[in-house]
């Protein structure tokens, strides 16, 4: 960017010019607009399961305790 001195006035005033930089902003602004991909959810599978079977319920098991004896040692 070239920066300038404004003659006008006389002061030592600088002056930027914006041009460029807001040239560069919309730019890349395009650019990344034009590249954006939309893409899916993930999880979203939209799977059809199957219903549940209407059968007898299976009552849980009742197993035995496990009794466990541990020592100092480690036997």
């Amino acid at each position: 960017m070239k920066i300038r001195k404004s003659a006008a006035s006389g002061s030592d005033k600088v002056e930027m010019q914006m041009t460029p930089m807001i040239d560069v902003v919309f730019q890349l602004l395009t650019f990344f607009v034009m590249s954006f991909k939309i893409v899916s959810q993930e999880g979203d599978f939209n799977i059809k399961m199957p219903l549940a079977a209407a059968g007898p319920s299976q009552e849980p098991q009742d197993l035995p305790p496990i009794k466990l004896r541990l020592t100092a040692n480690g036997d």
